[in-house]
């Protein structure tokens, strides 16, 4: 006869079963046996992953105890390749990896670097040598540019930039491309690392007008698309600066930037940002920095697709009204859907 807590686990469709020493957990796929099981690895810490660690390796979120068992040391989901187990937190501090999109804030000037704040174990740095003089000309940094970096990057300012290079207890960035420098005229928003899913463009324009970059650091950045105008007019604006290259070339950074007021200077502006934003765009703007909100209360991962199922669901209501605790759970259900389904298929979303 079958006791309470094994009705308890048919009902919820959730399965233990014991392999090699590893405890997993999965969710039973309809209509299929255990031999077609998703796993899903989750432990807590002080948890037992495998009774006989003398056969595994420990990786990091893993430790070895007394009886030679190993123990999860952090909440998260467990990996494993080969022999090597550890285990990836659910909610910790970025950890950056070259080429990653990152969106940070000046925290302040050192030498001839900036220190940016992209919520990591510490701030990353942005060398005056990394990053481009208007016009895109290239040549070297002078004594004078360094005196005046505060024309191109000051305190708090919010900008977006690539991580260059890491070697795990640094972070160098870098902003040599049009669509990386200064961010103006929009909302960012932070929301956990581990919710950014990592994917081939983090530079996402939606069909309604507004673009977000999807900062794997977990700062997110919202504004309104660029308009054709706005392009034919910085296509002008780069004509004017290739016919005064010659004379860019050997002046100074202080002399580039405004004469009225030179911490005010649109050189260093990223591609995308521009000034004004009407009634409709601030209303879409604000649906979609709700639709993020309402993603990260449910824990679900953050990407174009899931971010435009939400707003598509609340597309009847008020903007005001998408994150009330009843409203949060319908309008992402959609995106729960389709996460769910990926994570069928085996798809790596977190």
């Amino acid at each position: 006869m079958a006791t309470t807590s094994e009705h308890l686990m048919e009902d919820d469709n959730l399965m233990d079963e014991e392999e090699d020493g590893i405890i997993r957990f999965a969710f039973k796929k309809e209509g299929q046996t255990s031999g077609g099981l998703k796993e899903i690895h989750i432990v807590t810490p002080g948890e037992i992953i495998v009774e006989n660690g003398s056969n595994v390796l420990c990786g990091h979120g893993t430790y070895r105890n007394e009886n030679n068992q190993l123990v999860s040391s952090v909440c998260g989901v467990v990996e494993q390749v080969n022999k090597l187990i550890s285990v990836k937190p659910l909610r910790a501090r970025y950890n950056a990896e070259v080429g990653d999109v990152i969106v940070g804030r000046v925290n302040k000037l050192t030498g001839n670097k900036w220190k940016v704040d992209v919520q990591a174990r510490q701030d990353a740095l942005l060398d005056l040598n990394s990053v481009n003089i208007p016009g895109g000309v290239q040549r070297r940094k002078t004594y004078e540019d360094q005196l005046n970096m505060r024309s191109i990057y000051q305190e708090d300012d919010l900008i977006t930039a690539e991580v260059h290079r890491t070697d795990g207890s640094s972070i160098q960035l870098q902003t040599r491309s049009a669509r990386y420098g200064k961010l103006a005229n929009g909302v960012m928003l932070r929301v956990h690392p581990s919710l950014v899913k990592r994917c081939t463009q983090h530079f996402h324009t939606f069909p309604f007008g507004v673009q977000v970059i999807l900062g794997k650091n977990g700062y997110l950045w919202i504004t309104a698309s660029v308009k054709s105008e706005t392009d034919k007019s910085m296509n002008t604006i780069d004509m004017l600066l290739e016919q005064e290259e010659e004379e860019v070339i050997s002046r100074p950074i202080s002399k580039l930037s405004s004469k009225s007021n030179p911490f005010e200077s649109t050189s260093f502006m990223a591609s995308g940002t521009y000034s004004g934003t009407i009634v409709k765009e601030r209303e879409a703007i604000s649906r979609i920095r709700n639709a993020i909100q309402a993603l990260q209360y449910q824990f679900l991962p953050i990407y174009p697709e899931t971010i435009l199922d939400v707003y598509e669901s609340s597309i009847q209501m008020p903007v005001k009204d998408m994150l009330s605790t009843e409203k949060i759970p319908l309008i992402t259900q959609t995106a729960a859907v389709r996460i769910q389904k990926q994570l069928m298929k085996g798809d790596e979303l977190f």
